[in-house]
């Protein structure tokens, strides 16, 4: 009988030790994005990722299910604490802006957990007072915009014997597309989207961001903002 014990408190501690890497199989994450695709009937959406716990996540695509606890006959279970927690994707649009808690899995992104936070989020962008106009928040307000801007930058610190890279040099292609840089003047003109937007509007070296009117007049109608 002694040795049974001994065997099971040997196996419990095997399994107490391997518990917590099994758990990590499951990964999770706090994430943030603009809605592009969304099925009402399926429960599910895709979403421009605009930030995320999980560096690999930052910058891509994430299509999304809602994670909705059934009942008999398949209908949500509204007297679950999660659902009700979920209850807001009914009221979702596309060009939403969502922050959900999300369980990454091989087959499937679960969705746990929803929250609208487009009004406070474009309003976080305008008050930092660098669009001009304000308004032009609403080019980026349709998924996948790339808008046509100019961006004026600060001297910098070019005296600097470390200067911090310039901000162009830390985005990728899908924030922002460069076209042209005025001679002898601080200021980059190109495309960005709305993971760009956000970014320049962050950086310390970027005193303003306008609407580049030229460039919409010469780009054929439709293709970009």
């Amino acid at each position: 009988m002694t040795s049974t014990r001994k065997l099971l408190a040997a196996w419990a501690l095997i399994f107490s030790l391997l518990l917590p890497t099994l758990s990590l199989a499951v990964e999770q994450a706090e994430v943030t994005g603009q809605i592009s695709e969304i099925n009402y009937e399926q429960q599910t959406l895709s979403i421009d990722v605009l930030d995320a716990g999980a560096e690999r996540l930052s910058n891509d695509v994430m299509a999304l299910a809602a994670d909705f606890s059934r009942i008999e006959g398949a209908c949500i279970d509204w007297s679950s604490e999660q659902n009700r927690g979920l209850s807001v994707f009914f009221s979702l649009e596309k060009g939403d802006i969502i922050k959900s808690h999300v369980l990454i899995e091989e087959e499937v992104n679960k969705a746990s957990g929803l929250a609208d936070i487009s009004e406070s989020f474009w309003t976080d962008l305008t008050k930092a007072g660098k669009l001009f106009p304000p308004t032009l928040i609403e080019a980026f307000q349709t998924p996948g915009a790339q808008v046509n801007i100019v961006v004026s930058l600060g001297a910098g610190e070019k005296e600097s014997e470390n200067p911090a890279p310039s901000i162009f040099e830390t985005l990728s292609d899908k924030d922002f597309i460069f076209k042209d840089k005025t001679q002898n003047t601080p200021i980059v003109s190109g495309m960005a989207s709305l993971s760009g937007l956000i970014k320049l509007i962050k950086s310390p070296e970027v005193l303003s961001i306008e609407e580049n009117l030229d460039m919409q007049l010469l780009a054929p109608a439709g293709e970009i903002r």
